[in-house]
């Protein structure tokens, strides 16, 4: 069968305000639905600043809910996302959707400066060096204690011309080969595309699980 995955987009301010008790009330609904395999939960979506995903996914997974945590280069740098990594390894977060993430469009007090040190495919590489044991600085000879993520990106293959859809795949290839094992497409309206990307990525003998977007008007 389908696994079947519900994404959640948290809120603005803290998780006890009332739009905050509203996402977290939907989140439990979902986990209770024997329907729904897996939450997906963004990161600062649209270039706003949103409450982490994972003050919403804690709840969650203590519930025995399997999670996605997506998580953008755009507000971190390489040392950022590595603490980030062991954060989330720690508090029993497995599968990661590596993104680039979306341009700053908003900030107190000004526009937020972007970082993007690395992108999705650094992201990839990095964390799945984590999942081997990246070397301990102080010390040459020894790893540190290797991380369990599952680890997935994205791919935005609706587009019409091959000269747009082509680096789209090429891309998704540098992922799949830096150690992504599942992939989301972004939101389109052509099945059509749909089928050209399973069967890209069977052409291309790439190893990867497929999650179709799909939106509910």
């Amino acid at each position: 069968r389908f696994v079947v995955a519900a994404e959640l987009v948290t809120s603005r301010g803290p998780i006890t305000s009332e739009r905050g008790a509203k996402v977290l009330a939907l989140a439990r609904d979902l986990a209770a639905d024997p329907r729904i395999d897996v939450l997906s939960i963004t990161d600062n979506p649209g270039g706003h600043a949103m409450l982490s995903p994972d003050a919403l996914g804690t709840d969650l997974i203590s519930r025995g809910q399997e999670v996605i945590i997506h998580l953008a280069c755009k507000d971190w740098n390489r040392n950022a996302l590595e603490s980030r990594g062991w954060q989330l390894s720690s508090a029993g977060f497995h599968n990661v959707l590596a993104l680039s993430g979306d341009y700053p469009v908003t900030g107190p007090k000004g526009l937020a400066a972007p970082v993007f040190d690395i992108d999705s495919v650094g992201l990839i590489s990095l964390f799945a060096d984590m999942n081997a044991g990246l070397p301990d600085v102080r010390r040459p000879d020894a790893r540190l204690h290797r991380t369990d993520f599952f680890l997935g990106g994205v791919v935005t293959n609706h587009k019409l011309h091959e000269r747009e859809v082509m680096p789209q795949y090429f891309k998704l290839r540098k992922k799949s080969r830096a150690g992504a094992r599942f992939v989301i497409n972004q939101v389109g309206w052509n099945t059509r595309k749909d089928d050209e990307l399973v069967r890209w990525i069977k052409r291309d003998g790439l190893d990867l699980h497929v999650l179709a977007n799909v939106y509910v008007l």
